[in-house]
This record gives structure tokens, sequence and C-alpha cells, in this order.
């Protein structure tokens, strides 16, 4: 459904209501008929053989599918949430990874935006803003040039120099940042794509600093999810609001698949920590809701402000992940991988 950063899937798995099994497309067509004319300009029957499919060859358990398209949105969930009985439905809830990275491109399109409009003879906040002017005692990095020049703008498209450092991830946010101070760059910032996961931390923390001290959560549900309407969105299962629907809202589990000398089967995998709440991968929504923000994306409409949608979608890096089913280069934005396929 959507391209961002390390998810490269073009479905988003999510988990539903347990009194949501039966699933209609808009229109009120039957999703076992072939007459999708009212939502899909294809056979949803084929569509649905398709998916079915897929899932058999890489072993999904479950998954749920949303389309746009015009005014109007065909979603249907696939298997099961959680074994052995669950179903997923539009409604149940995932993780939705690296795609938080672009609601924290956002915020900050938005923070920039209004720092733009603002009569004040402070200096203007702007994506060629060094961090480090932003974050003086935290955003310190392991080399001065860098501590000094690195901006807004390099650190949201991964052209910081730093390589991932994943082994590197503490709990908290602040302390995580802190670290990269100790961590070695291995290119020069600007010269070419690495993706680093700190990096967008840093840009969550900093999108609550320049507002005020606010939760990003809070930030993300009061300017960009409300908004958009989209009221089963959480930043994570910390989340407030999370936990306030947690019984009446269905979570997906995650498995793997194992095929070895003990056997085939899933094995479930542990949840993220409750209180994993940085910029760079910890949202939790369901396809529904991100039907929604998809919309807003192609429409270009708000709350994100024109030059934000502008900005949002300018490459900056060449990304490495080329061939198919890329049809030539793919780049990456500010939180968005940009290609066609």
């Amino acid at each position: 459904m959507l391209s961002h950063g390390t998810t490269r899937f073009d479905v988003r798995m999510t988990i539903g209501l347990e009194d949501d099994h039966a699933q209609f497309p808009i229109g009120g067509k039957d999703s076992g008929s072939d007459d999708s004319a009212a939502v899909l300009p294809f056979s949803v029957k084929e569509l649905e053989s398709y998916i079915h499919d897929v899932m058999s060859r890489w072993k999904a358990p479950g998954m749920a599918v949303a389309i746009v398209n015009g005014d109007e949105t065909w979603a249907k969930g696939f298997g099961y949430a959680s074994l052995p009985s669950t179903l997923v439905t539009p409604h149940t809830l995932f993780y939705t990874g690296s795609t938080t990275k672009s609601f924290t491109a956002a915020a900050l399109s938005m923070l920039i935006d209004e720092s733009s409009s603002t009569d004040t003879d402070t200096p203007k906040l702007s994506w060629t803003t060094p961090i480090s002017q932003l974050l003086r005692d935290d955003f310190v990095l392991s080399d001065d040039w860098a501590t000094a020049h690195v901006t807004v703008e390099d650190v949201a498209s991964h052209r910081t120099g730093y390589p991932p450092h994943d082994l590197a991830f503490v709990k908290s946010s602040r302390a995580q940042i802190r670290r990269l101070r100790h961590l070695p760059l291995s290119a020069e910032p600007r010269q070419r794509f690495q993706y680093n996961n700190h990096m967008f931390t840093a840009l969550g923390h900093l999108v609550e600093v320049l507002s005020g001290g606010t939760w990003l959560g809070a930030f993300f549900w009061e300017h960009l999810w409300v908004p958009m309407g989209m009221d089963e969105t959480f930043l994570n299962r910390g989340d407030p609001r999370f936990r306030a629907v947690e019984s009446e809202l269905v979570l997906a589990d995650g498995y793997y698949w194992r095929n070895n000398s003990k056997g085939a089967g899933y094995v479930k995998r542990p949840r993220v920590p409750a209180d994993w709440d940085t910029g760079a991968g910890a949202v939790i929504s369901n396809v529904l809701d991100y039907a929604k923000y998809l919309r807003v994306m192609m429409r270009e409409e708000g709350p994100i402000p024109a030059e934000g949608h502008r900005e949002l979608r300018t490459s900056r890096s060449f990304f490495d992940e080329q061939g198919p089913p890329f049809t030539g280069p793919v780049t990456y934005t500010l939180g968005w991988m940009h290609g066609v396929f």
C-alpha cells in the first residue's frame, strides 16, 4: 500500500475488531462476487486469488489489503491476526514500521511552515538548519564537522554518513540519540544514502522540543491523525489512547515461518516494548486509516501544507534498492521512497 524506508511491501498487514468478520467493499458488493465495477475497475475474485497465492508462497498467516480508487476504498482482511482463530479484518491493527518516518517528516514540515509564517526576529527553522543548533546537548556526532553542518534535511534523507548501527538501539529515545557521539561514520556526510533509524529518533525528539515538550504521539494525533480522520492509529502500545481501546481492538501478532530439523510451522515473535516511542518505527495502525493517509498524499491536501507536500516529495538521495519490481532508479525523499514499479 505504501513504500517507505525499509518497508517494501505493497500491502499492509492489519488487525481487526472481533465482531467485524463480515466484510464488504464500498458500494455493498459482496467481495466474493466478480462484479466490482462500483469499487474497482478489475476483478475482485482474481485479486483475492492472487492475494491467497502470495500468502501461501510467503507463508504469511494473515494480512489486510486496502485499495484507493478515486473517492472509494476497497478493503478486506485475509487469514489470521493471531493463530489459531483470530481473523484479520480491515480494522486489524499492525505495527507499520518505517512508515512512521513519513509522519515524523510531515510533522517537521508543519513546524517549518509555522516558523516561516511567524513574524518575529528569531531565526527561521528550515530543512537546511543544522540540527545541532536545535538539539545542542543531545545531537553530537563522532565528527566535529558533521556535528556542526548536518542539517534537518540530511538527517531526514539518510545522508549523514552514518551506517545503520542497529545493534546500538536502546529503549530511551534521548539516550539513543546521545549514543551517536560514540558511533563511527562510514562515509562523508551527503555523499551517499545510508539508512539509519537513530537519525529519525533524533527527528522525533526534535518535534517534541520544537513543539514545547509535546509528546510525539500527542503531536501526531492533534496535528495529523485527527485532521485526516485516522482514529485507529497510535504511536505505540504505550500510547494512552491505545490503552483506552486495547480491549476492543485486535493487534496482530508477528510470526516467522520455521522449517528445520524441529519441523515446519509458525513461531510467534515477541511484541515491541510498549515504551518504544521513537520517530523511526513505532506507529500502530490499520489499512483503513492508511488509505485515508494515502488519499491525502495523492491529492496533496491538508493538514500538510502545500510547501510541505513539495518538500516531502523532492528526491534527496539515490536509494540502494534497484531492479525488479522497480523499472528504474529509486530515490529517497523525506521519509518516503520514490520510484515506479
